[in-house]
């Protein structure tokens, strides 16, 4: 008995390590690095009287500085020690009229 459990467990080891392919980085098809890479839509902002109309845009992604910065955990809310700011934060860059 104790030679048949021998026998399946390098069995098992065997089809496993068969199972494994070398696969290198793959990219998805152009149409869908297309469609995240395409710009975000505008936040439009009207006055009071509905007269006049400003478009905020932001960044689709953080770069890779922003995201690798330091932070703070405290109570589940995430800070950035050197503006004391939440991490989470989106800012728009660009205004247009």
């Amino acid at each position: 008995m104790k030679h048949i459990i021998t026998f399946l467990s390098i069995l098992l080891l065997i089809f496993q390590l068969q199972a494994q392919e070398n696969i290198t980085y793959q990219k998805p098809p152009k149409e869908i690095l297309d469609l995240v890479d395409a710009p975000l839509a505008p936040t439009v902002r009207i006055d009071e009287k509905g007269e006049f109309a400003i478009l905020l845009f932001r960044e689709n992604f953080k770069s890779i500085e922003e995201v690798s910065e330091k932070e703070l955990r405290i109570a589940g809310i995430r800070i950035n020690p050197v503006i004391n700011s939440a991490t989470g934060q989106t800012y728009f860059n660009t205004i247009k009229d």
